[in-house]
C-alpha cells in the first residue's frame, strides 16, 4: 500500500493541467519517498470528453461543435502525442485505470488520498462528478485537499449548497483561490489558501525542463488559454513600438494580423516560450503563474470578452502584489521597455507560502493535514 494517492487533471492536453500533476506528485515524492507516491490514472467522463479528438456539444450547439471539432482536428492530433510523450516520462501513474463504476477500489490502494491541484471542484467541467470530493474514502482522516479550485463564482454560486455539503466530509480544506470565502465562514467550513504546485518549485527546476530555445530574434509572446477582450491588441501595439517579433499562441480559430501564429505547444515548449520572451501577454492562469517564478515581465486580463471577471488570474495577482499587470490598470508603457514588476515582494511572498504549503504536506502524512 503506497502512502499517497493523488487525484487531479492529469489526463487533460493543456499545460498548466500537467504541469501542476507534476509538481505535487513530485513534492510528495521528495517528502514521503519515490515508490510511496503515485497519480490515480481516474477516467472522469466530462474531463475524458473535452481532450477527445471530436469534444461535441449537443443540441442546438451541435452543427457549431462539430466544424470546431473538424476545422480543430489537425491541431487536436498533433498535441496528442507530445503530451504522453510528457507523461510517460515525467508522471508516476497507477498501472490500474479507474472510472466512477470502480473507484471505491482505489480507497484500498493507498493509506491517504489527495485531491488537487487545478479546477477539480469546478462541476462545469467535471460534469458534477462527484468523485472529486472523495466520498470513496470513508475514513476522514485519509481524505486530504491541497490547493483545490472551484474555478469561477459562477460555478460555485451554482452548485454551492452541493458543494459545501460534500465538503463538510473533510477535516481541513485547502483551496488555492478563496472563491465562496463568505459562504464557507458562514457555514463554518474551514479552510486554508495555499499555492498552485508548480510554485513548489524554484525557477531553475522549470528551466531544467523547457525545450532548446530555438528562436533567435527578440519576441513578445501572446499566450491566449481565454477569450480575451483587448489584450491581443495591448500586445501588437507593444511589440511594434519596442520593434519586436510578436508570437502568438493560440487554440482558438481566429486571425491574429501581425503576429507569427503557434498552434501547437508541448509542456517543455510552453517553459521554453515564456523563459525566452521580452514580454508575456497572456489569459492563462499557469502562464502568469510561471511568468511571477520566472520573474518575466507581463500583462494579463482579468475581464474576458463577455464581461466576466478571471478570479483565478485577479486573486494570484493580487496575492503576488501584482495587481498593476491588469491591463485594466496598467499604463502600459510603449517604446523603451517596461517598467519591472516588484519582483521582490512577489519572491517574498512566494517563498513566504511555499514554506507553508510545504508544512502543510508534510502534516497529512502526519495525520494532521
Amino acid at each position: 500500500m503506497k502512502k499517497f494517492g493523488i487525484l487531479t487533471f492529469h489526463r487533460a492536453d493543456n499545460c498548466g493541467a500537467i504541469l501542476q500533476a507534476y509538481a505535487l506528485c513530485e513534492i510528495l515524492k521528495r517528502i514521503y519517498g519515490e515508490n510511496e507516491v503515485e497519480i490515480i490514472d481516474y477516467r472522469c467522463r466530462a474531463i475524458e470528453h473535452s481532450n477527445s479528438v471530436f469534444p461535441l456539444e449537443f443540441g442546438r450547439r451541435f452543427p457549431k461543435s462539430l466544424l470546431r471539432s473538424v476545422l480543430r482536428l489537425p491541431i487536436t492530433m498533433r498535441i496528442k502525442k507530445p503530451y504522453r510523450q510528457f507523461r510517460q516520462k515525467h508522471l508516476t501513474i497507477s498501472s490500474r485505470t479507474y472510472e466512477k463504476s470502480n473507484i471505491e477500489q482505489a480507497a484500498g490502494q493507498y493509506r491517504n488520498i489527495v485531491v488537487g491541484s487545478d479546477q477539480v471542484w469546478n462541476p462545469f467541467l467535471t460534469g458534477g462528478d462527484t468523485t472529486w470530493f472523495l466520498p470513496f474514502v470513508k475514513d476522514a482522516g485519509r481524505r486530504h485537499s491541497y490547493a483545490a479550485s472551484l474555478g469561477s463564482e459562477a460555478a460555485f454560486n451554482k452548485h454551492r449548497n452541493a458543494i459545501a455539503q460534500n465538503l463538510k466530509n473533510f477535516g481541513r480544506i485547502s483551496l488555492r483561490e478563496p472563491i465562496g470565502k463568505e459562504y464557507f465562514d458562514s457555514s463554518r467550513v474551514a479552510f486554508t489558501r495555499h499555492l498552485d504546485p508548480v510554485f513548489l518549485f524554484p525557477a531553475g527546476h522549470w528551466l531544467s525542463m523547457a525545450a532548446h530555445r530555438t528562436e533567435t530574434k527578440p519576441y513578445v509572446l501572446y499566450y491566449e488559454a481565454l477569450s480575451a477582450h483587448g489584450l491581443y491588441e495591448a500586445a501588437r501595439e507593444y511589440a511594434r513600438k519596442n520593434r519586436l517579433k510578436l508570437i502568438c499562441i493560440s487554440q482558438r480559430l481566429r486571425s491574429y494580423p501581425g503576429s507569427e501564429r503557434r498552434f501547437f505547444l508541448s509542456p517543455p515548449d510552453f517553459l521554453a516560450a515564456l523563459a525566452g520572451a521580452e514580454m508575456v501577454f497572456t489569459t492563462s492562469f499557469h502562464a502568469v503563474a510561471f511568468s511571477v517564478l520566472l520573474q518575466k515581465p507581463f500583462y494579463s486580463e482579468t475581464i474576458d470578452s463577455k464581461g466576466k471577471t478571471n478570479r483565478r488570474v485577479k486573486d494570484l495577482l493580487c496575492a503576488a502584489q501584482m495587481s498593476g499587470r491588469d491591463i485594466a490598470l496598467a499604463q502600459i508603457p510603449g517604446g523603451g521597455g517596461a517598467a519591472a514588476p516588484a519582483w521582490e515582494a512577489a519572491g517574498a511572498y512566494i517563498e513566504r507560502e511555499r514554506a507553508s504549503a510545504l508544512a502543510y504536506l508534510q502534516q497529512m502524512g502526519d495525520g494532521r493535514g
